[in-house]
């Protein structure tokens, strides 16, 4: 797997972007989405993981899932998904 790394002034507080496999790449909300924003709400990456600094939720980047949702959550939300097209090396990121 590749690495990954937040755009920011874009979305509600960033964009982030994860490279899946060399080649291919993913793009997330840095808002945790199992609450309104807040200042707290703002993703911060760890390897593969964010994480929410609110509740201390955990997101895969890779499949956007929210891997430890507390019971009151119903439904648990994963990430919002942007659309990534890569132009020989030039990533749109896109809603």
């Amino acid at each position: 797997m590749g690495g990954s790394f937040l755009i920011e002034d874009v979305g509600i507080n960033g964009v982030l972007v994860f490279n899946l496999n060399g080649t291919s790449y993913l793009a997330w909300e840095a808002t945790c989405p199992n609450h309104l924003p807040e200042a707290c709400s703002k993703l911060s990456i760890e390897g593969v993981l964010v994480n929410c600094s609110c509740e201390e939720f955990q997101y895969s980047l890779a499949t956007g899932q929210l891997l430890n949702p507390s019971e009151n959550l119903n439904p648990p939300q994963g990430l919002l998904f942007y659309q990534v097209q890569n132009y020989n090396g030039i990533l749109r990121v896109s809603n």
